[in-house]
């Protein structure tokens, strides 16, 4: 009969212990895959580990306790103490949590922070009387949204002649209108003094030069209705200008909420600093080089701009598109619509209430 094959030597164990020893392959970093599919170390080798990790910890404390039969009545007393510190520092950690979370929903905030917030130094009048002397005229925004005195500082006319006298220098020429003798009365005073700050002062000077012809917001009239259009000549050129005001929102008279007192106080009417009739107007002046009979568009609404070069290619053409009422479409044209076209064109401009070259309504009706 053949040889029987020999059986494989199995590894061999400790003495009194069921544990194999840990191979280099048992670690999560071997070259050589797990016999299971799973990938999951074997028992044996999983025991082995946990018996070398507790031999090279140590004895646990709680295998170095007394056991019940050895201990005193003191050792229960402490026992029994520590577990209630245990307890009571655990309710006093759940009670503190749940104690924010209450005051997180009533207030977002503490209440110390709100009261920080509330609380500040109000100055009397005279202070910021005297700060506001000091006030440059780029910074009046800023000095009246400091608080509501200063605020209601900027809205007097005090402040504005104060301002106007500060600057104004005899040397500079400024229109007829806007002199020292003008800006006694106080109707309308704000809106002078800033057109006259336009003359003097120089920061504001150099915002309305233009260094490039054309160089100009056209689109910022659209949607603007047509108040006034005239034409003039200057120096063997024809200047075309179209008056637009921003729509105000219209408002019922029987919705009216303001009070009789306030209709009826004519004196206040009169005295009104903030008063500007051209605060919504824009002005828009084209300069051609021939004479260009237009159709009257007064009443109408400017729907679309288009500023294209003229068949020359040596000008512009400008096309103006007005209408009664604005639509989606600006580009698509109705019968009741109104084209405008300017060739050729040398240059355009559009001027706010501010500019110098603004004709302001004291030009206008004389």
């Amino acid at each position: 009969m053949p040889r029987s094959a020999r059986k494989p030597r199995s590894p061999r164990r400790h003495c009194g212990s069921t544990q194999t020893d840990v191979t280099v392959y048992d670690y999560a970093d071997s070259d050589r895959q797990p016999v299971a599919a799973s990938g999951r170390m074997k028992k044996a080798a999983v025991n082995a580990v946990n018996h070398e990790v507790k031999e090279m910890c140590g004895p646990t404390p709680e295998s170095q306790a007394l056991t019940w039969f050895e201990k005193n009545l003191s050792d229960f007393d402490s026992d029994s103490e520590t577990e209630e510190n245990a307890l009571n520092s655990e309710d006093e950690d759940i009670a503190e949590i749940l104690h924010n979370l209450s005051m997180k929903k009533k207030t977002k905030h503490p209440k110390s922070e709100t009261k920080m917030c509330r609380e500040g130094f109000s100055y009397p009048v005279e202070v910021w009387w005297m700060v506001s002397d000091f006030v440059q005229p780029e910074d009046v925004g800023i000095f009246a949204a400091i608080c509501r005195t200063t605020h209601m500082i900027t809205h007097t006319a005090r402040f504005w002649i104060k301002l106007y006298h500060r600057y104004y220098n005899i040397n500079i020429p400024v229109p007829d209108d806007l002199k020292p003798t003008c800006m006694e009365r106080h109707h309308g005073i704000k809106a002078r003094v800033i057109q006259a700050l336009f003359h003097l002062h120089k920061p504001f000077i150099e915002r309305t030069k233009v260094s490039v012809p054309f160089e100009v917001d056209l689109y910022s009239v659209e949607a603007m209705k047509c108040q006034l259009m005239w034409y003039e000549t200057v120096k063997n050129k024809w200047h075309f200008s179209f008056k637009f005001e921003k729509r105000s929102k219209t408002t019922c008279p029987l919705t009216n909420t303001m009070s009789k007192s306030k209709r009826q106080d004519l004196f206040h009417g009169y005295n009104d600093v903030d008063f500007n009739p051209d605060r919504d107007c824009a002005i828009l002046q084209v300069w051609c080089l021939n004479f260009i009979s237009i159709p009257s568009v007064m009443g109408l609404l400017l729907k679309k701009a288009y500023l294209n070069v003229s068949q020359n290619m040596l000008n512009h053409k400008l096309k103006l598109h007005f209408g009664p009422h604005q639509t989606v479409n600006s580009n698509v044209i109705s019968s009741s619509d109104v084209l405008v076209t300017l060739d050729p064109v040398v240059n355009i401009k559009v001027l706010r209430w501010w500019d110098t070259l603004y004709p302001r309504s004291i030009h206008m009706s004389s």
